[in-house]
């Protein structure tokens, strides 16, 4: 059993090196930072400089996005002098994906080399000062999906990560302070304002 497992796996992780072979093929740039942009964020991602667009349906085994307003391409761009990678669109569990299919994108990211994903979402909240575009960090959360994204493949591929039930390193929250000044809200927000220029 052990052994059909760790091969499953190997397999898992050769899947994701050809993933990340392919976007090579079609873009120079190579990113460090990648973003999985949530609804209503895609549109961030048409304002890299110099930017290949890359289908997910080109991207060899990577899982289509299915939800309304999930573009389901990759782009590989420029923000300032900075090249990143930004996902327009991603996939879930409520689509009927595994969480291997979900989780895929981020294994495709490391084997790219990739040191650090922001991931976005649309978020609702109970405070009354939250308004739409708001942009805010996630502290905590409960995780009620019955599998941990964090899965550990086998002992060749560990690699630092953090539970599912806990939140990220404080040094990824605490830099919001500085790169989110140049974060503007979607166009359309009901709240023009960049909430952390207030701060």
């Amino acid at each position: 059993m052990a052994t059909r497992k760790k091969a499953a796996w190997n397999d898992e992780f050769e899947r994701a090196e050809q993933a990340a072979k392919s976007v090579f093929s079609k873009t120079k740039l190579r990113p460090r930072i990648a973003l999985v942009l949530g609804s209503g964020l895609g549109a961030f991602a048409d304002e890299f400089a110099s930017s290949t667009k890359i289908p997910y349906g080109k991207i060899p085994h990577f899982p289509q996005s299915t939800a309304i307003g999930h573009v389901g391409q990759l782009v590989i761009g420029k923000v300032g002098d900075i090249a990143v990678a930004g996902m327009q669109g991603r996939v879930h569990l409520y689509e009927g994906y595994s969480i291997k299919d979900v989780i895929f994108p981020i294994r495709v990211f490391a084997r790219m080399g990739i040191k650090a994903v922001i991931l976005t979402n649309a978020a609702g909240g109970i405070k009354p000062e939250f308004s739409q575009g708001r942009l805010v960090v996630i502290k905590d959360h409960i995780n009620l999906q019955g599998v941990n994204p964090s899965l550990r493949a086998t002992a060749e591929f560990a690699c630092w990560e953090f539970p599912a039930s806990r939140t990220p390193p404080r040094e990824f929250s605490t830099s919001r302070s500085t790169t989110s000044k140049c974060w503007k809200p979607p166009s359309g927000s009901r709240d023009n304002s960049s909430p952390c220029s207030k701060q």
